[in-house]
């Protein structure tokens, strides 16, 4: 007489809950794709125009991390980067000043 392997069965079953848990959570993180123009952008929402200190304007990301839409990164070209105030509110400061960096700078400079 053949046994079934109740454990496996049981062990799949939980692997392929916890998947389709995690496809649900991923929903929520859906965004619209990086590969649209600044217009489509901009119309969607996903894009929006910011100031920096120095007065010039720099196309953001809405959703998700801020990110430059002109150089892919955290900051944009002069330096600026976005910080979020224990307040709630978010501001504009040269990168230095804001969090990781100006902590790992000063960890630098101590240490020699």
């Amino acid at each position: 007489m053949a046994r079934t392997n109740k454990q496996g069965i049981a062990k799949k079953k939980a692997i392929q809950s916890k998947q389709a848990n995690r496809l649900k959570g991923m929903k929520r993180f859906e965004y619209p794709k990086r590969k649209l123009t600044l217009e489509e952008g901009k119309d969607l929402g996903a894009v929006g125009v910011w100031t920096n200190p120095k007065g010039r304007d720099y196309h953001r990301f809405l959703r998700g991390r801020k990110i430059c839409w002109e150089t892919r990164l955290r900051l944009d070209p002069d330096g600026y980067r976005y910080i979020r105030t224990p307040s709630g509110g978010s501001e504009m400061v040269v990168a230095p000043m804001s969090g990781w960096t100006r902590t790992k700078m000063r960890k630098n400079t101590i240490g020699k």
